[in-house]
């Protein structure tokens, strides 16, 4: 196996590794391979890991674990950033480099869309880095309690120990910013930032931006090598695999396109269906597990003043009914995808 056939193979494990790791953890996918194999790497690893340590060093390599994963998962850094400017900055230099025989036959136009189409990540992620997510302060604590009205399903008031003050509807502390985030979405680490309120139309305009740039790979090196192609092989397959190691270096961006194009747009995807829903990722996690506890037949619904609530059935008042299925329950902040879709670029 030739260097180029042992690079492809990296970048398509390396590909299907993060999936598994990013996606691996949602409940939808807890009961399928994708699941299985997620705890296997993190929950299944490590613990046998964690047994070979202490019969061999005595627990000495636990602690440099539980200090470098406390780093890697528990503190801001800037690395997983560094990581994808690198990655597209090589890609970027590799295709205007090795690229010449392509860009040589590119006309004014060509040369403004890619300038377009490279740029846009780089001014999308600065803007979502350094963007303000929503934080709650004692300045604003007033106008953002009154945002968004508590559910009493999956809010109520309560106090953040940390911040000292009622937290508002759809806000919850970061551990990582130390700060309260009005509608928190997640903290992402390819922005080293939250994702709440205010800046969530930015994290989308990042998502887009680099798929764009992905597609735009795709499409310019793709429709190359169908150029360049041997269309005298047989098989169709053959000539494009042909002409994907014959161009390696276009090829090999090609590749990593494709990858990493099926890893974004299912981030997109999935970002599109938390509108579709009406939740953010924070609060779909809240969804779930009031989901499963309706299915253990533990939820009672009652209404106060025309507005429903939920209680746990020893909370239960005398005309709080038992409730059978999440689809009984009504999502105030659900309304409608369109409404749903505004609220993120005008907040």
């Amino acid at each position: 196996m030739n260097f180029f056939y042992k690079y492809l193979l990296f970048v398509a494990i390396i590909s299907v590794f993060v999936f598994i790791l990013l996606f691996g953890q949602l409940r939808g996918f807890r009961h399928t391979f994708i699941g299985k194999v997620n705890r296997l790497f993190l929950v299944w690893l490590p613990r046998q890991l964690s047994q070979v340590d202490q019969k061999w060093l005595h627990g000495r390599g636990s602690i440099y674990y539980r200090k470098l994963s406390n780093y890697i998962f528990f503190q801001k850094h800037s690395l997983v950033v560094l990581f994808y400017l690198c990655l597209i900055t090589i890609c970027i230099f590799n295709f205007l480099y090795h690229g010449r025989t392509l860009t040589n036959h590119f006309h004014t136009l060509d040369w403004l869309s890619i300038f377009i189409s490279i740029s846009l990540p780089y001014i999308s992620l600065y803007t979502a880095m350094y963007s303000d997510p929503g934080v709650v302060t004692s300045d604003n604590w007033q106008e953002a309690s009154v945002a968004y009205p508590y559910d009493f399903k999956i809010f109520f008031p309560h106090i953040c120990e940390t911040c000292k003050f009622v937290k508002p509807a759809r806000s919850k502390h970061c551990r990582l910013c130390n700060c309260c985030v009005q509608k928190f979405d997640h903290h992402c680490i390819w922005i080293n930032n939250c994702v709440g309120r205010n800046n969530i139309r930015y994290f989308f305009l990042f998502l887009f931006s680099t798929l764009q740039l992905l597609l735009h790979s795709i499409l310019r090196i793709g429709t190359h090598l169908n150029h360049v192609r041997d269309s005298r092989l047989n098989s169709y397959l053959v000539s494009w695999w042909t002409a994907i190691t014959n161009e390696r270096e276009l090829g090999s961006i090609f590749l990593i396109s494709l990858f990493s194009s099926v890893i974004v747009f299912s981030f997109l995807c999935y970002e599109f269906y938390l509108v579709y829903a009406g939740y953010t990722t924070s609060e779909s996690e809240k969804w779930a597990d009031l989901n499963e506890l309706i299915q253990q037949s533990r939820i009672f619904m009652h209404y106060r003043n025309g507005i429903q609530k939920l209680t746990l059935q020893e909370d239960a008042p005398p005309d709080a009914t038992l409730t059978h299925s999440l689809a009984q329950v009504e999502n105030i902040y659900d309304r409608g995808f369109l409404n749903n879709f505004k609220s993120i670029w005008f907040p």
